[in-house]
Order: C-alpha cells, then sequence, then structure tokens
C-alpha cells in the first residue's frame, strides 16, 4: 500500500454490538413460522 488511496481499516466487533438485534430477529422468525406438530412427531 504505497499509493496515495489506499488505506487499512480494522473493525473490531462486540457480541453485544448485535446480539439485540438477533435476539430480535429470532423472536420474531420463531413466532411467524411456529409448526403444529413437535419435532418428534416428524420421526415418528
Amino acid at each position: 500500500m504505497n499509493d496515495k488511496v489506499s488505506a487499512l481499516l480494522t473493525v473490531k466487533l462486540e457480541k453485544a454490538d448485535y446480539q439485540e438485534k438477533v435476539d430480535k430477529s429470532l423472536k420474531s422468525f420463531r413466532q411467524k413460522h411456529k409448526c403444529r406438530d413437535s419435532v418428534q412427531e416428524w420421526f415418528q
């Protein structure tokens, strides 16, 4: 990187930075995709 337009960028993400959004998305997905049968019933 010897030219005048290059750069090196380092980003550090912590779990706390995204955990709330992940939890909300999973909760919403679970509510929208409830199954009538349990997983155990699928394999019987």
